[in-house]
Parts: structure tokens; C-alpha cells; sequence
């Protein structure tokens, strides 16, 4: 909730306007938060308590070696599925997110106007408050897999009307409800699918990999910024873009060409329109649940015979 208030309301309304490229009011502004966040950062670390089940801490457990944890995690079919699909989502999530600003400011409204963000971002971004709700009832009923499939499907519908319509506010508001309606299970189900993954790797194997499997997932979620903002920042020099300067005081933005703005809208919503598909069908192979109850008692009856 707080994080959709800051990038919703307040950034574009109040502090984007106002500080514009000046470097050292950004650099005076990301201080004030590190000296916020700090002391907030210590306490969650001192006071978060590990609750460890009788089952993870049986005695004389066999140390499984690293190598042998890690070839596990890459040929197991499910898993290699499970990367896949994040990686493909992070870096179409990762250029969309890095393009909302530019998107806002050159595409659909005017530079650092304090509206077009917050409506894209407040109206768009409704069905993720309200859907958690409505997820896992569906879930249950028709399966994790299947109903992540058919947001994807829904998500990539949704992406191709603001495609076609980037510079309506009306079209790319019902998009972007649309979209963020077949990206709610991708929000809250994967998680839960990883999970299933993680014990058909255990059933599979003998042993757990969550810490291993875990670790390639972070790394996959921190790597992908850094290469997706290369990637952007080049398509954007690339097309020619031109940053906004302070003249006189004051930071003043020029129109982009249209190279400029195709390069911007393809990344905030032209992009997720093809790993909404490829994502759809990636689901299809990973077909975990079917049999996940029969292996989660198989490993429970292994666990009581230690």
C-alpha cells in the first residue's frame, strides 16, 4: 500500500514536478529516505524469528553437498520451466516499469504534468488491491497453472489495446484495468506454484533445495534490472532520445521524435503483449499440480520413517 501511494501519488504529483533533474535535490531526497529506511531495515532484521519445524531439523540429516543440490534445480524439467517463466516476466516487467515515466511524459501526457502518472498508475493499478480476493478462490476451483495461463492471456489482451491506443487516456486506462486484472495471479499464485515445484524436487530427489533454488531466483530478480536498464538505455540513445535540461532555473523537456516515442511505448506496453503469449504458453508444460497431493503425502510418510 505504501509503495502504490509513492509511485501513484505522491513522486508524480508533488516531487517529480518539483525537483525535475536537478541532481542534487534527487541525490538530498534519496538521503532523507536511506535515513528513513535504515533504522526501519535494522529493526525488521532484529526482530524477525525463524520458527523451524521438527521435520527440517531431524538428527543426524545427511549434509547435502552444493554441486550435488545444484544439478538437481537444473535438470529438473519443472524448475528449469519455473526460471524460465520468471525470467521472461521479470524483464518484460522490468522495461515496462523503467518506461512508465518516459511513457507518461512523451507518449500519453505532457512532462512532469502530476496527472497522467497518477491515473495510469491509481486506475490501471485497482484490480491488484481489490484481487487477492477473487485469486485464490479460482485457484482452488481450477488450478494455479490455469488460471495464471489465462491472465497471461488476459494480460496480453489488455497490453494490445493500449498498444493500439497509446495516446488515449480512455483506452489506455481500460487496458491497463484489463491487463492488471490477468496479472493478478502471476502476482499472488506463483509463489505458490514455485512451492509445488520445490516439493516434487523433493520427492523426485530425497532431499530439499529451497535455499539453492532460491538463491538462482534472487539472482535471476537482481540481474535482470541491470541488464534490462542497459537494454533500454541503449534502445532509447539508439532512437535518438534527448534529455530534459535546467534552463534558466528551471527543467525544461523537449518533444522526442516519433523513433522516441515508439521506442518508449513498445517498452511500457508493446513488449508485455509478446511475454504475455510466450508466458501462456510456457504454462502450459508446467503441469506440477496434477499430481502434487499423491507426492506431498509420499514425502510426509518418508519424513515419519526417519
Amino acid at each position: 500500500m505504501m509503495s502504490g501511494i509513492l509511485v501513484a501519488l505522491v513522486f508524480p504529483m508533488v516531487i517529480m514536478p518539483a525537483i525535475g533533474v536537478d541532481g542534487g535535490k534527487w541525490i538530498a531526497l534519496m538521503s532523507v529516505l536511506s535515513i528513513l529506511a535504515l533504522p526501519l531495515t535494522l529493526l525488521e532484521y532484529y526482530f524477525t524469528k525463524e520458527r523451524v519445524t521438527e521435520e527440517t531439523q531431524a538428527v543426524g540429516e545427511e549434509r547435502i553437498p552444493f554441486g550435488r543440490q545444484l544439478k538437481a534445480i537444473f535438470t529438473d524439467k519443472y524448475m528449469l520451466i519455473i526460471y524460465g517463466y520468471f525470467l521472461i516476466y521479470t524483464f518484460g516487467s522490468s522495461i515496462k516499469n523503467m518506461s512508465l515515466v518516459y511513457f507518461c511524459n512523451y507518449v500519453l501526457g505532457t512532462y512532469n504534468d502530476g496527472i497522467t502518472q497518477t491515473l495510469v498508475s491509481v486506475i490501471g493499478g485497482i484490480p491488484m488491491g481489490i484481487g487477492i480476493f477473487a485469486v485464490w478462490p479460482l485457484a482452488k476451483k481450477f488450478g494455479k497453472r490455469n488460471v495464471t495461463l489465462a491472465g497471461f492471456v488476459l494480460y496480453a489482451a489488455g497490453g494490445l489495446v493500449c498498444w493500439i491506443f497509446p495516446t488515449s487516456m480512455t483506452m489506455m486506462l481500460v487496458g491497463q484495468f484489463i491487463k492488471n486484472i490477468g496479472g493478478l495471479p502471476c502476482a499472488y499464485v506463483f509463489m505458490a506454484l514455485f512451492a509445488d515445484v520445490l516439493d516434487h524436487l523433493e520427492w523426485k530427489t530425497g532431499f530439499r533445495s529451497d535455499g539453492i533454488a532460491m538463491s538462482v531466483y534472487n539472482i535471476i530478480a537482481v540481474a535482470m534490472v541491470g541488464i534490462c536498464q542497459g537494454i533500454f538505455n541503449g534502445l532509447l540513445a539508439g532512437a535518438g532520445y534527448i534529455a530534459p535540461e535546467i534552463i534558466n532555473g528551471t527543467t525544461t523537456a523537449v518533444v522526442q521524435s516519433q523513433a522516441v516515442k515508439n521506442v518508449i511505448t513498445f517498452g511500457f506496453v508493446g513488449l508485455e503483449v509478446f511475454t504475455g503469449v510466450i508466458l501462456a504458453v510456457l504454462l502450459i508444460f508446467l503441469s506440477v499440480e496434477k499430481d502434487i497431493g499423491k507426492k506431498q503425502a509420499q514425502i510426509k510418510e518418508r519424513r515419519e520413517l526417519r
